[in-house]
């Protein structure tokens, strides 16, 4: 593939990452990659970006048993006892309460988070779901939102998928770079902590990134993980 389209080169590897991963920990791979091309093939998925909402969907999946197994005949996935989407049984929002109510209090400090309302803030007030998603450092978690939830009525319905993709700096970017700086140019790669939390939502639409907790209600004022933007 990549002698084919030598541009992937730099992409594909971090695809590649995610699938020994799932191997090696409980969650689906196949379920991952297999939709993951789907989506590429209508062009709603880009080589080296995660796909947010495939990746917890294979990450609140286990794989498939063989055939032999007689408590799954179906062939089709199978869902790990007590796991479902409702919003009781998110990740996270029940399993690591601490965590979720830690975060909360961070992003209230930091400014992001409005709240807690023993009301609706608003009299038309979108409510998603909470999660965590477990980062590449055991232990640690980034707390998300489940925005394509309904299906067809979601935050994630209504954003237009070309407005969603991004695209990363490649190593031909930097060799373009270096070409114009010249030899004696310094080079050096920097990261943003929590890049997606620092960008503004217009104030017109709080309303649609709510959530409550502990029976409060809270509305955030950036970007969500979750939100297709930062897929």
């Amino acid at each position: 593939m990549c002698t084919k389209n030598p541009e992937l080169g730099s992409v594909i590897p971090h695809h590649m990452e995610i699938i020994p991963e799932k191997s090696r920990v409980e969650g689906n791979w196949q379920y991952y990659d297999i939709e993951f091309r789907k989506l590429l093939e209508r062009g709603e998925a880009q080589w080296g970006c995660t796909h947010l909402e495939l990746y917890l969907r294979a990450k609140l999946q286990v794989n498939v048993k063989s055939e032999n197994d007689n408590t799954n005949k179906s062939g089709n996935t199978r869902w790990s006892i007590g796991v479902c989407f409702s919003f009781h049984k998110c990740l996270g929002s029940k399993t690591k309460p601490d965590i979720v109510r830690r975060k909360i209090l961070n992003e209230i400090s930091a400014n992001r988070f409005v709240g807690p309302f023993d009301s609706k803030p608003f009299t038309e007030m979108q409510l998603s779901h909470l999660g965590l998603a477990e980062k590449k450092l055991p232990g640690t978690y980034r707390m998300i939102y489940h925005l394509s939830f309904p299906e067809g009525s979601s935050i994630n319905d209504s954003i237009p998928q070309e407005k969603c993709s991004v695209q990363y700096a490649s190593i031909q970017d930097a060799i373009e770079l270096i070409k114009i700086v010249g030899r004696k140019g310094f080079c050096a790669k920097t990261d943003i902590s929590s890049a997606f939390r620092i960008i503004n939502i217009k104030e017109s639409q709080y309303d649609l990134f709510g959530f409550m907790w502990d029976g409060k209600y809270y509305y955030d004022k950036n970007l969500q993980m979750g939100c297709s933007p930062n897929f």
